[in-house]
Order: C-alpha cells, then structure tokens, then sequence
C-alpha cells in the first residue's frame, strides 16, 4: 500500500477504528469479525464508500440537521435494500464520518470467486444512482440540488502472514474512499467545463430580490444573485460561486455576475438604492475598481459607488482579516458601501466588524427560518442589532418565508427584510406593494 492511502482522510483509523453512536448503522468494529468469516470464504472482498458532497449554501441554509437528516435518509435506504437491493450478508458500517460518508463491505459470492475491482465498480454507480434518487424523493428540492452522492469501490484482499485484517480491511476503505473523491473531481470537472463556457459567451444572468425596510415597508434596493444555466445544479447562484472558488474560475465569474447587475440596473435604479453585490476578499479591490469603470464609464450612470454594497462572508474575513482589513479600507475609499454575511454556523468575529466599519450585517438561513421559535437565534439577533446600532450599521435579515418571522425579525431590531415572502428572485428590479398590517 502506497503512503498516499495512509496518508488519505481515512489515515486516521490507523489510531483506532471510530465509532458514532447516533449512527444507525452498526460501527466497523462491530463488523470486522463477520469480515473475518467472509475472507475464510473467498480470497477478497469488496467495498463500497458511499460520500456525499455538500454544494454552496447547503449547511448555512438548511443547517447540520437538515444534512444529517439526508445522511440519515441514505443509511436508511443502505439498511433497507440488505436482502433486497444488496445481498443479505452486505454489512453497511459507519465510520464515525456523520454527514460525509460510510462504508458497505460486500459479501462473498456464493460461488467463492473474488470480485474483480470492475464488479465491485459496477455495483457502486448501481448504489447511487438508487441513493440520488433517493435523496430527491424524500428532501427539499433545494437541499437535494445541493448534495451530490457518489460511490467508489475497492477491495478487501485476505491478509497474509505479515499483515493483518485491520491493515487490509483500512487499506480497502481508503481506496474506495479514493475512487469516491475521483469521481466527485471528475463532476467538478464537468461542472467547471459548463460553467467556463458560459463565462466566455458574455454576462451571467442574474436575480433581484427586494430589500425591504422593517418600519415603513418601502423598498430600499435589491439584492443579487448570479443565475447559472439549468445544467446539474448551477443555477443556484450560491453553487455557481462555489464551482468557480474550486476550480479557479472566481475572477470571471464575478466579474460576469457584477457586470449583467449593472448592464440590467441601468436606467432603473438611482437616487438612494441600495444594491447588494456578493464576492471574496481576494476580489473586492478589483472587483470595486472594475464596477467603479462600469459606472462611469456610462452616459448616464444613474447608480454611484455609494449604492453599491459588496458583501463578504464573515467565514473568509476572519480568515484573511488584515487583507480583508486594507481591501475594505481601500474600497470604502472609493466610495463603495460594505457588508458581512454572517451565519449561524460560522464565526462572529466582533472586534474585527468593529474595525471593518462595515454598513450591513446580513444574516439568513437557518438564523432567520422560525426564528419565532427559536429562542438562541433570536437572542444572537437581539444581540446582532444592538452591536450594529451601536456601531453605525443596520442588519439586513434574508430568507424571510412568512409572516411570523418577519414579526419576530422586526421585534428583534432588524433594519432590513428580504425574502420570498416579499418577493422572489426576479431578472429584473421589481418594487413590490409592502403591507405589515
């Protein structure tokens, strides 16, 4: 075995086989005496590694419960199809890998021939295929749309005299978890091959949702959001942005989403409109310096640096805080507003918003989603407000789906509403009539 195995993700098995108990699949060391009968059977056994990939916004929108309510509709469809769909002596086995991945290891056969890699192969894209129809029967579309499931194969060969069936049974699963990330690269590939075409044929389509003010209920700009192609799952704009960070395609896209929000605001927006544009903080400086010429560069510009807010996550901030600290300085120099995505799962980097003099604070997801029975999230947004009021921003409060949160949100000192219940995504700017009564 090869030092890139042991040195894989599953090089830490090595150290002891893990467990999870929430899991309801039985743990890998409850398997491996089974695993030892079935090697006296045959010289090798198969394995599969079932790893499901999470796109843009999946956990920040639906959080870990909702991604491990479909780890846990995937090992219920394993344990259902044992006897059936798979052969009754298959063992699914979890790996102490929640919310990524577990493992089935593949009875002998009965006419005691070892599998070959391309059989075992055969009957892993059987398995998802199953697994991602599976996942679109019983999830939301669009946390469905944004995970991806995809199977890779191995083999379990007989230990000989100097090794052991740990160091086989380990050996195994780590080159099926190999073969399961080959093929999760090869749809990015795919993936990164569509998106690059669209780029190169002229702006991305975009989405405006607007952005309503929490006391008066009048529309006081638009937030927007890239629009892929209906291909796989990008045209979800959060997956798009995802696809081109993995595969080095953010400076176009970005510079194709800023440019068709432009192209399609001219005219139309003006006078104090906010309009709310997303990118990274390895991209704001250029990003900024290329929308400042689109503005100007125009007969009749309408929008100025000051309607423009660019909105960083707080996650790539703290990451690259004094980077991101000279870029915000630099851009709020030329004019521009500034805002930070901040979400429930990631960090609150409080000093730093304080130096970044930041004009917004949006939240969303799961942060916002019933926020009238959740007493934490309403609590942190209590907070939230009272920090930005202190400071001279105003909190912008996304994904509002009904009238209760939008109470709720209002109770909680929010400034800004945006969602569905407003409103949806549309190509082009549209004022909706706003009533709270």
């Amino acid at each position: 075995m090869t030092g890139s195995v042991w040195s894989s993700p599953l090089g830490s098995w090595l150290r002891g086989l893990v467990d999870d108990p929430a899991s309801a699949l039985p743990s890998l060391s409850r398997v491996v005496e089974t695993v030892r009968q079935e090697l006296d059977k045959v010289p090798a056994l198969g394995v599969l590694f079932v790893r499901m990939e999470q796109w843009g916004a999946a956990r920040r929108l639906f959080g870990w419960d909702g991604v491990q309510s479909a780890y846990d509709t995937l090992t219920s469809l394993t344990l259902d199809m044992v006897g059936s769909g798979l052969r009754r002596l298959d063992l699914p086995a979890d790996l102490g890998l929640r919310s990524e991945g577990f493992a089935i290891i593949l009875s002998a056969a009965r006419s005691g021939e070892s599998p070959t890699l391309a059989q075992v192969d055969a009957v892993a894209e059987r398995l998802a295929v199953a697994a991602r129809e599976h996942l679109a029967e019983r999830l939301p579309v669009e946390l469905a749309d944004r995970l991806s499931v995809d199977v890779g194969a191995g083999l379990i060969p007989c230990p000989d005299s100097a090794g052991t069936l740990e160091r086989v049974l380990i050996e195994g699963l780590a080159a099926a978890e190999e073969a399961a990330r080959a093929k999760q690269a090869r749809r990015l590939e795919e993936l990164r091959a569509h998106l690059q075409g669209v780029l190169e044929a002229g702006p991305l389509g975009v989405l405006f949702q607007p952005i309503v003010e929490s006391v008066s209920g009048g529309v006081v700009g638009f937030d927007v959001v890239p629009r892929g192609p209906g291909f796989l799952n990008l045209e979800y704009g959060d997956v798009l942005l995802d696809v081109a960070g993995r595969t080095a395609l953010t400076r176009e896209a970005y510079e194709r989403y800023h440019e068709a929000a432009l192209v399609a605001t001219e005219g139309i927006l003006g006078g104090r409109d906010l309009l709310v544009l997303r990118t990274g903080v390895s991209e704001l400086v250029a990003g900024a310096v290329r929308v400042m010429s689109q503005l100007y560069g125009r007969e009749n510009p309408g929008l100025t640096p000051a309607n423009v807010v660019f909105l960083v996550d707080t996650a790539e901030l703290a990451a690259h805080f004094p980077i991101s600290l000279a870029a915000f300085r630099s851009v709020e120099d030329m004019g521009f507003r500034l805002a930070v995505d901040v979400f429930s799962d990631g960090l609150l980097p409080l000093d730093q918003l304080h130096e970044l003099n930041v004009d917004l604070m949006r939240v969303g997801g799961r942060m916002v989603h019933d926020v009238q029975r959740r007493q934490d999230e309403f609590e942190l947004l209590l907070m939230l407000t009272r920090f930005a009021g202190r400071h001279g921003a105003r909190v912008l409060a996304a994904d509002c789906r009904q009238r209760a949160e939008v109470a709720a949100l209002r109770k909680a000192g929010v400034n800004l509403l945006q969602g569905e219940y407003f409103a949806p995504g549309l190509p082009q700017p549209v004022r909706p009539e706003v009533s709270f009564v």
